[in-house]
């Protein structure tokens, strides 16, 4: 079998280096990454010749391999990635991505052999996702959704039996009207400090102002509603009348929350979608340089939680997929370093 010479360098050392190596011999192959084999061939540079030949791997991903220690042939000195198999770095890559992957040392070799890489993960695989609001799961979920206010009157109206429950409803539904306007009034003046700070955009917080408005709307009417159909007038069904008009206002409330949040996403993507975007190309990004198998894509996908905070941090970044990149690379850099390590025969 014939030896491969490899030559992987950055742009600034990469001319010099390979017009060297040719003067040295000009017949043994020389294996260079395959985007500056590709600069040479457009440029139509006379350096190039018939002894260099594109590798099936760029100098990006030759890099992260050797700064992985994980392929004892393959080791980065300062800007220059070294193989010393004498079948070249895409060889070595190829036969240690095989066994990663779950393939059998016969099978690695064959696929070294030919250069057979495995698929690597695209956009539609690298898919993170973000943090959800929690379901109710108990009554104390109740409680802290409903407010102090609303849970202490509830428990007067048990307590004291049928002679304040009419007195109660009536201060409830004050209460329910008063909390909804104040809550509408909080979050407007949450998102206004965001939008201040940079950490929401204008039609983020055109969105957040439309459904705050329309849940305060639709949980007064929704509890207006409730009341009226469960025949408040009667003192003995008042008690039925208040569980009916929270059930309307939960759903009324609800059901035009998410109407609004339909039609707001029929015209505009939210802050949510665009910064979930740049996450997910930055991790198929990250994924393809640190050539991820596709049970490594899962792990991460699993491992990493996305929480709203994190997406309105990288909001305010100057360069969001930089930032977006380096809030996923520790934990991509983490499970690579799990992997065997090879020694290629």
């Amino acid at each position: 079998m014939q030896n491969i010479r490899t030559l992987y360098t950055d742009n600034a050392h990469f001319k010099n280096a390979l017009t060297a190596m040719i003067e040295k011999d000009s017949k043994t192959p020389i294996e260079i990454p395959p985007e500056q084999h590709r600069g040479l061939t457009e440029a139509k540079d006379p350096i190039l010749c018939d002894c260099v030949k594109p590798g099936q791997f760029t100098y990006a991903q030759a890099v992260t391999v050797a700064e992985q220690h994980l392929v004892e042939c393959v080791c980065l000195s300062r800007h220059k990635v070294e193989c010393s198999h004498s079948r070249g770095l895409s060889y070595a890559i190829c036969y240690a991505l095989a066994l990663w992957n779950g393939a059998d040392k016969a099978t690695a070799l064959v696929h070294a052999d030919k250069h057979k890489c495995p698929e690597l993960p695209d956009v539609e695989i690298c898919k993170l996702s973000a943090k959800k609001k929690g379901m109710i799961s108990s009554p104390d979920d109740i409680v802290r959704m409903a407010g102090p206010k609303a849970a202490k009157i509830l428990f007067n109206i048990l307590r004291a039996g049928p002679r304040v429950i009419l007195r109660s409803a009536f201060e409830l539904l004050r209460a329910n009207f008063i909390t909804r306007i104040l809550s509408a009034v909080v979050l407007l003046a949450i998102d206004t400090v965001n939008l201040t700070r940079k950490r929401i955009s204008k039609k983020q917080f055109a969105i957040n102002t439309g459904l705050a408005l329309s849940m305060t709307v639709g949980g007064t009417a929704g509890w207006l509603l409730g009341q009226q159909t469960a025949g408040l007038v009667l003192i003995e069904n008042a008690l039925i009348a208040i569980i009916a008009g929270i059930a309307g206002a939960g759903v009324l409330g609800a059901g035009l929350g998410m109407l609004w949040e339909k039609l707001a996403a029929r015209f505009v993507k939210d802050d949510t979608q665009d910064m979930m975007e740049i996450l997910n190309q930055e991790f198929c990004n990250l994924s393809q340089e640190y050539l991820l198998t596709t049970k490594e894509v899962e792990d991460l996908t699993e491992a990493i939680t996305i929480k709203p905070k994190n997406l309105k941090t990288i909001f305010a970044q100057c360069d969001r997929a930089h930032y977006a990149r380096c809030t996923i690379e520790p934990y991509v850099a983490g499970i690579v370093h799990l992997r065997p390590k090879v020694l290629v025969e």
